[in-house]
């Protein structure tokens, strides 16, 4: 049971002289005090949880039209969107190399190992019906 139903029932139970009134007090007390705490948590955490949700989506949108982004980009653009993508370049006797920031390195590896399907290895990869023997 949660502390909304507990709080709830105590009050029904001392009002059916089922708890005594200090009894009443001290869980009320108690089972209040956890639920402010709970409800403080989730207040801090929402912003937090928006915050990853807008950083998310802005890398969603970044890396799904990157590619026709810089395309069309003047140079300084271009420039803007290399950096949201690259952390680190150098040219190394006369080949460049990039160091990608983490998240679209690790979107680079998961597309080199085949997308979606490497985190669902083992998993069955179709889900239509088979066969079975209530068909002819």
């Amino acid at each position: 049971m949660n502390l909304e139903g507990r709080l709830e029932r105590l009050h029904r139970d001392k009002l059916s002289s089922e708890v005594s009134e200090p009894a009443y007090r001290r869980f009320k007390a108690e089972w209040e005090g956890e639920l402010a705490s709970i409800e403080s948590e989730v207040r801090a955490l929402s912003p937090a949880h928006q915050a990853t949700w807008d950083s998310s989506l802005a890398m969603m949108e970044t890396v799904s039209n990157s590619a026709d982004r810089f395309k069309e980009a003047d140079s300084e653009r271009r420039r803007a969107i290399f950096r949201e993508l690259v952390s680190n370049s150098q040219l190394l006797d006369g080949k460049v190399t990039l160091e990608l920031r983490p998240w679209f390195e690790s979107l680079r590896e998961r597309n080199e190992k085949g997308g979606l399907d490497v985190a669902l290895e083992g998993q069955p990869q179709s889900w239509l019906p088979a066969m079975d023997s209530n068909h002819d």
